[in-house]
């Protein structure tokens, strides 16, 4: 049993309890409810997604309710999401789950229900809701061996978008990282560019906006901004600790002012890497 419930702009979610046949299975069953403040378009969806910390292993997606055939405004509604994750539950190894609903972050040991107060989430799918899906971007993960920075220190557990290519008309190129925050009152994470940097790439600055970010496509972005830094190619990585409590999301987002220019090969670009996104109570 979890009963906890969050409450934020989009509506409140109740966690009720997580449920799994035995410690040989790795199909949780992740039961609660949901309140809208506003009815669910046709084309919307809750935006759903869970990490496995330990392997890690993730899976997105969203959630339907158990009854019916959308989730309404002000109508408290029901919902069964099930989870199979790559490996079952392991004493003193793999026993926790990280899940994100509404903007809301959810991280428990399954075993014992207790509530982890400092996630990572660096390897948590970009489930929440920006307004814009990334263009063309590629995202990398930094493997054990980890990255180097420009000034030759290691990194590990780095997510990275080293790369852009084929350019279509009109086309532009924003970084967009949405991390789902609700629940929590602290975000740190390190960002800056890795050793791999072409000496012609342009620089550009990136911000972090609140959970009222959206992207404007050719006018670049608006929201709350909670920081920026330019980044170029002798920018090595940088530790950023933010005040979320206020936050169901935040958004790193860049314009990395690359358009399309008449032909399809790739362009110099500075890679934009981030590190270790850990949220804390």
């Amino acid at each position: 049993m979890i009963n906890d419930m969050r409450k934020n702009e989009l509506g409140t979610v109740k966690i009720l309890s997580i449920e799994s046949e035995d410690t040989n299975s790795n199909s949780y069953i992740i039961n609660g409810t949901i309140t809208l403040k506003k009815d669910l378009e046709e084309k919307e969806k809750v935006l759903f997604s869970a990490l496995q910390p330990d392997i890690p292993f993730s899976e997105d997606g969203w959630i339907e309710p158990d009854e019916g055939d959308n989730f309404f405004r002000n109508a408290e509604t029901s919902f069964t999401r099930s989870v199979d994750m790559n490996v079952p539950l392991a004493a003193n190894q793999v026993e926790d789950l990280y899940f994100t609903v509404l903007g809301e972050t959810f991280a428990y040991n399954v075993r014992t229900g207790k509530e982890i107060k400092n996630p990572d989430i660096s390897r948590m799918p970009f489930a929440i809701d920006t307004g814009a899906e990334p263009k063309n971007q590629i995202f990398g993960g930094s493997g054990v061996d980890g990255i180097l920075d420009v000034a030759k220190k290691c990194k590990y557990n780095v997510t990275e978008i080293y790369d852009y290519t084929s350019l279509t008309p009109e086309e532009i190129r924003h970084v967009v990282m949405p991390y789902a925050t609700g629940g929590y009152k602290t975000l740190t994470f390190n960002i800056g560019t890795d050793q791999d940097v072409p000496a012609d790439g342009k620089p550009y600055e990136v911000v972090v906006y609140g959970s009222d970010f959206k992207d404007l496509d050719d006018s670049g972005a608006k929201g709350t901004v909670l920081w920026k830094k330019a980044i170029t190619k002798d920018t090595p990585f940088q530790a950023v600790k933010l005040d979320v409590s206020k936050q169901a999301g935040v958004t790193i987002f860049a314009d990395t002012k690359i358009r399309d220019n008449g032909h399809s090969f790739d362009l110099p670009f500075l890679p934009l890497a981030v590190s270790d996104v850990t949220l804390k109570k």
